[in-house]
């Protein structure tokens, strides 16, 4: 078998950057943020989902008091 030394393997780097990537990479992602709306999250879809999950805590405490009291 060969031996081989640490020093005598030489390794490539896979990552190759085309050529004038940089020189225009500013103005490509200024245009994608401009071209981006912001996400508007409505404060009534939340607010309906806060007001249904304390009915349903109403409804199983309810229910469970009414299981109760039948047994």
């Amino acid at each position: 078998m060969k031996d081989s030394n640490l020093e005598d393997i030489k390794i490539k780097n896979g990552f190759i950057i085309p050529d004038g990537y940089f020189e225009n990479f500013e103005n490509k992602i200024m245009k994608q943020i401009e071209n981006e709306e912001p996400k508007v999250i409505s404060i009534f879809r939340r607010k309906y989902f806060y007001v249904a999950s304390i009915a349903a805590t109403i409804l199983l405490v309810i229910g469970g008091y009414l299981q109760i009291e039948t047994i």
